[in-house]
């Protein structure tokens, strides 16, 4: 591997109003199919549009345009419309896109962030300039938490005696290593992977336990990150995965 730790992503575009290219990981994808019919859902999120059985199951299906603003697809609309079947945060969640262009490859660095003056209840996680077109990654996970609220919820966790002092003891700190470094995988610019494989590159920094973080329910995901030398990855969010992570971590920084 070389000095520099290159973690190419591909990205699947997509319109949902007028002309404008919009963009998620393909390694959150499952699969793409026509519109079909729905089953609808009482008392549900106004973009919730109904369920699509998905082999054998039967999943959710978010009016992508009207959860995150736009007007929503009409009846005509959506027959002519994609839904793009997904797993995401171990839930597989639909999205109804008003067209499906294509999957292109592309280095996080060259991911821009958003523009600060979009705060951080825009939908965007970041830009990517494409050939001239500017493509807006979509932030799923934001806009799943906007749809179904209880998925914000914190989980709590109760340690035990042992489990407190253990922690207690250590210096535990989000991104910069110390004892323990926890980060996300997926982040534009310097992602998790070439976070972890500069930190095991660096001989002057003390060697910390490395738990990378991810959405994608993928075991590609997984392996790359023992490959640039995580201790473990974990997909995201399970409070009680992650205390154990950080207890095993725990015990090696003794």
């Amino acid at each position: 591997m070389s000095s520099k730790a290159k973690q190419t992503q591909k990205l699947l575009l997509f319109r949902l109003s007028g002309e404008r290219l919009f963009g998620i990981g393909t390694l959150k994808i499952r699969e793409i199919l026509p519109f079909m019919r729905l089953t609808k859902l009482p008392h549900s999120h106004h973009a919730v549009i109904g369920t699509a059985t998905f082999r054998g199951s039967a999943v959710p299906v978010i009016d992508m345009a009207a959860a995150v603003g736009y007007p929503p697809l009409s009846r005509e609309e959506q027959e002519k419309a994609s839904i793009i079947i997904t797993d995401i945060q171990r839930q597989e969640i639909g999205f109804l896109v008003r067209s499906v262009q294509q999957i292109i490859e592309t280095d996080w660095k060259q991911v821009m962030p958003p523009p600060k003056a979009l705060g951080n209840k825009a939908f965007i996680t970041g830009l990517l300039d494409v050939d001239g077109d500017i493509i807006q990654l979509l932030d799923v996970e934001l806009l799943l938490a906007k749809v179904y609220p209880e998925s914000l919820d914190t989980q709590e966790v109760v340690l035990t005696d042992v489990q407190s002092e253990t922690l207690k003891a250590l210096n535990i700190l989000m991104v910069d290593p110390t004892d323990i470094l926890v980060s996300d995988i997926e982040m534009p610019g310097l992602d998790g992977y070439e976070l972890a494989f500069n930190v095991r590159d660096n001989s002057a920094l003390k060697q910390p336990y490395i738990i990378l973080h991810t959405s994608l329910n993928s075991e590609m995901s997984l392996s790359y990150a023992n490959q640039v030398g995580a201790n473990e990855a974990l997909t995201k969010f399970d409070a009680e995965e992650l205390l154990q992570a950080m207890l095993r971590g725990a015990e090696q920084a003794r």
